[in-house]
């Protein structure tokens, strides 16, 4: 089913929505996002068929959605109907793109996920890493727009729609994705207040993301709560990056854990640690 709406009074910032229904699965369903800028998003939405718990549903945004979200979705329902010690339901929201030829090997774009998933900066990143070497024609910087909607569109998008207790929501990225997560903190945004960031890319730009971190972001304005979590057979820079960062967010006063899981590389780890970070935030 699809369904086309004009959305001026329903997600400020917004054009056009499309509305794709899952007939496998009557709580899951995917809105395509056309924003006054002209970007198209693919949003998947997954809402628990089960009454909501007393302040509403906990709620999951995990960036890379269509190759994150519906492992996410599979995760928090098995999370919540475990016999032994069960989690509370949560709304799932994947952020991804309406890609051409979609399969299970062609889940990224590539192109506006460099874009998206980066921070600004005031001058062009320096990319002396030598494997950005084949990407020197991508645009980068993105990342605060794509918070920013997703917390002042997005969200309030969500609340009109379901029971939502917006004191409980977690943030998931992997590579990319974690660095914008933990970017985010940087932002102050409500939106996100417990982080897990999985292989962080903070090698981005010369290390721009843990500079950042020390001129601005204030861990007393934000109540955050950061997992970081990186495979045992990365390079040794990811593992030395993402604990040093662990252990500047700890320096801050931030709840920060971090966690290496064996024996994962890069890529193989985005799974494992989106279902560890899920067991660790899913409340209870």
């Amino acid at each position: 089913m699809v369904i086309g709406c004009s959305i001026g009074s329903v997600a400020k910032g917004a054009a056009h929505i499309s509305e794709h229904s899952n007939k496998k699965a009557e709580t899951q369903h995917s809105v395509d996002w056309k924003r006054s800028d002209g970007e198209v998003y693919r949003v998947f939405v997954n809402i628990p068929n089960e009454t909501p718990p007393e302040k509403g549903f906990p709620i999951v945004f995990v960036l890379d959605g269509n190759a994150t979200f519906n492992a996410a979705a599979e995760f928090v329902r098995l999370n919540s109907h475990s016999p032994v010690m069960p989690r509370k339901p949560a709304i799932v929201i994947g952020i991804g793109y309406p890609l051409q030829n979609e399969s299970a090997e062609n889940t990224f774009d590539l192109k506006r996920r460099w874009f998206d998933l980066t921070p600004p900066t005031s001058e062009p990143p320096i990319l002396s890493f030598k494997r950005m070497q084949q990407d020197t024609l991508y645009r980068y910087g993105g990342a605060q727009r794509l918070l920013t909607w997703i917390d002042a569109d997005v969200m309030p998008w969500l609340v009109e729609r379901y029971p939502i207790d917006k004191e409980k929501t977690v943030l998931f990225g992997h590579s990319l994705g974690g660095l914008t997560a933990l970017f985010s903190l940087t932002l102050e945004l409500q939106s996100f207040r417990n982080i897990i960031a999985a292989s962080p890319s903070l090698w981005w730009n010369e290390g721009y993301l843990k500079k950042r971190l020390d001129t601005r972001f204030n861990a007393s304005k934000l109540n955050a709560n950061v997992l970081i979590l990186v495979g045992s057979e990365e390079k040794r820079f990811m593992i030395e990056d993402s604990k040093a960062v662990f252990q500047q967010l700890k320096r801050k006063g931030v709840n920060a854990k971090y966690h290496i899981i064996s024996p994962f590389n890069h890529g193989g780890v985005m799974m494992p640690a989106l279902s560890m970070g899920l067991q660790w935030w899913q409340p209870r």
